[in-house]
């Protein structure tokens, strides 16, 4: 079974590092949907976090909020209990070697592409 994703959306903060640590940034995603009952299309936004272990690519790639990246990689999942005792869990996308591209021309949907 494959466990791979390739998402194209915009950078929502300027990644980020801390000693040896992944770059840590975050990528939104516009949905198209329409609305069954008026027929009216709007957007859903939807957000996931990225770590990459390619720092000195992502460092000397210029990546800043609002981006628009394309990311090839793998879905991981992390779990943790709060400090209320509850669990939590979320879903981040691992950047495969070379999964970050950029310079993507924007291209304007008014309709989703499946």
């Amino acid at each position: 079974m494959a466990n791979s994703i390739v998402i194209e959306g915009n950078l929502t903060r300027d990644p980020e590092q801390s000693g040896n640590g992944p770059v840590k940034m975050s990528i939104a995603w516009n949905q198209s949907v329409k609305d069954k009952a008026t027929g009216e299309w709007s957007k859903v936004g939807h957000f996931f976090d990225v770590i990459s272990w390619e720092r000195e690519k992502v460092s000397g790639a210029g990546l800043s909020k609002g981006t628009r990246v394309l990311i090839t990689g793998k879905i991981h999942q992390e779990s943790w209990e709060s400090k209320e005792g509850e669990k939590r869990s979320k879903v981040v996308i691992v950047a495969d070697r070379d999964g970050i591209a950029t310079s993507l021309p924007f291209v304007e949907r008014d309709t989703p592409d499946w």
